[in-house]
């Protein structure tokens, strides 16, 4: 299957369903894309930024699976043209998961190859590796593949004073590391695990859990950030089971020479059940009681 072709088409979670008319007058420049949906979102931490208290009752809009449930509460909270900017109140809260699915979405619906990349980076905090969610799109001018960062603003550089002298729509491969390098690069000692995670939650477990994400996504399983399923509950949720460490071994060393092999990326896939999304996931949303749930992929 050609590559191209594959990452057009829009996923289950992906599809706009009848909100598609609402990126018929949005650009297909993915840099521009990046500042429409960044005035539509709030994301969880940058509330002190803007100085808005987010309503605690307001925290279960991250669990929006859907494109089309993001786009349902954007109109809802004001059904202007999606290129005008938001008031605070009126954005949805989310984080960069959310903001890269609808940005993949609105490509897609203009037929340009877009997919969600899993992975950490320095550049927020020196030498702690933060976990998110990039964009990956075709870059038909370019002739290439380019990661995109469609959360960090020129507000975020002011503010935390972030050093970034490259290009953040066309990220160098070691300014962000995928999940599937990551691990390797642990599993190499050349970081070191308590160095990689989130701000609160670090440790090989974690990139274990983004690694089995990477292989989702890459197959068009655009799972929510705290999504628990298979894999990621061998050994518990904190460890990793020392008699899986080979398999995660094996499979970051087929991620990352097979990223860019459809065939090959869904044939593993499907091979792999402990690693395959199934009908029902744990959701540990951090504020509220981890609950399951039934997804459609």
């Amino acid at each position: 299957m050609d590559i191209l072709e594959f990452y057009k088409a829009q996923s289950l979670t992906s599809s706009p369903g009848e909100y598609a008319y609402l990126f018929d007058s949005l650009p297909d420049n993915a840099p521009e894309l990046c500042k429409i949906m960044q005035n539509l979102f709030i994301h969880l931490a940058d509330g002190d930024m803007f100085n808005y208290k987010i309503p605690v009752e307001r925290y279960k809009e991250m669990d929006s699976r859907y494109a089309t449930t993001l786009l349902a509460n954007i109109v809802e909270k004001d059904n202007r043209p999606l290129y005008e900017s938001r008031e605070l109140k009126n954005r949805v809260i989310g984080i960069c998961r959310d903001q890269v699915l609808l940005i993949c979405s609105a490509l897609r619906h203009k037929s340009i190859p877009a997919r969600l990349r899993v992975g950490f980076a320095d550049y927020f905090i020196p030498n702690l590796y933060l976990d998110g969610i990039w964009l990956e799109y075709w870059d038909k001018e370019k002739n290439k593949w380019c990661i995109v960062d469609a959360r960090t603003t020129a507000l975020h550089i002011n503010k935390y004073d972030l050093e970034i002298d490259f290009d953040l729509y066309d990220i160098p491969p070691e300014k962000m590391f995928s999940a599937e390098v990551a691990w390797t690069l642990c599993r190499q000692s050349k970081i070191k695990a308590n160095r990689i995670g989130s701000r609160q939650l670090r440790g090989l477990w974690y990139v274990r859990n983004r690694l089995i994400q990477s292989l989702a996504t890459l197959n068009k399983k655009e799972i929510l950030t705290w999504d628990v399923w298979g894999a990621m509950l061998d050994g518990g949720t904190d460890k990793v089971s020392a008699a899986r460490l080979i398999f995660f071994d094996e499979l970051s060393a087929f991620l990352c020479e097979n990223a860019y092999s459809i065939d090959r990326l869904q044939s593993y896939y499907q091979e792999k059940k402990l690693l395959q999304v199934p009908q029902e996931v744990m959701v540990y949303n951090p504020f509220y009681e981890p609950v399951s749930t039934l997804v459609m992929m």
